[in-house]
């Protein structure tokens, strides 16, 4: 985790040093996280599991002064989900490509897409912790408002898709942006 934090704050300088104008930003999240699966039977099972707290943070640059396609870096972390003597939380790092109608208008609309890696740890009560990693895919979409010149507040529906099982994430996110 710690590799995970210094590598996103790392990402972020990085952006800050190359910003001449409001070319890029940075986007902070709170929302709600719980597990799906588009398989029946293994929805029947996920469903039982709690919603969990999430957070979210992430940056994003103009691809070719573009107003409308933007570059991302990001990491999230999704509080635990319970399930009888189960406990599942989990954390991922993530990049991909966000596509809006102009962002300089009082509101419009994203979406957004990529893939990134996910560490997770699940507990069991008597039994040893069992920690994964995996690569998953997301989609996303929202409404952005416009606060001010550079702020704006999103409000965004997510889906999370592990690369190797019919497991997924479906997040909702209010979210506050700031240009940089």
């Amino acid at each position: 985790m710690k590799t995970s934090i210094v590598l996103i704050f790392c990402l972020f300088c990085a952006s800050l040093s190359n910003a001449s104008s409001i070319h890029n930003y940075i986007e902070v999240g709170l929302g709600a996280n719980k597990l799906f699966s588009f398989n029946s039977d293994t929805n029947k099972y996920l469903s039982d599991y709690s919603v969990a707290p999430s957070f979210k943070l992430s940056t994003g640059s103009r691809l070719n002064q573009s107003r409308t396609v933007w570059f991302e870096l990001g990491y999230s972390y999704n509080g635990e989900m319970k399930y009888k003597n189960t406990k599942l939380n989990s954390q991922s790092l993530f990049t991909g490509l966000k596509l809006t109608t102009d962002p300089a208008n009082k509101t419009s609309m994203f979406i957004r897409g990529g893939a990134g890696k996910t560490w997770s740890e699940t507990k069991i009560t008597g039994n040893t912790n069992q920690s994964n990693q995996s690569n998953h895919y997301y989609g996303a979409a929202g409404l952005s408002f416009r606060l001010n010149h550079t702020q704006s507040m999103n409000i965004e529906l997510q889906h999370i898709n592990d690369a190797r099982s019919d497991e997924a994430i479906n997040g909702v996110f209010l979210n506050f942006n700031q240009f940089i």
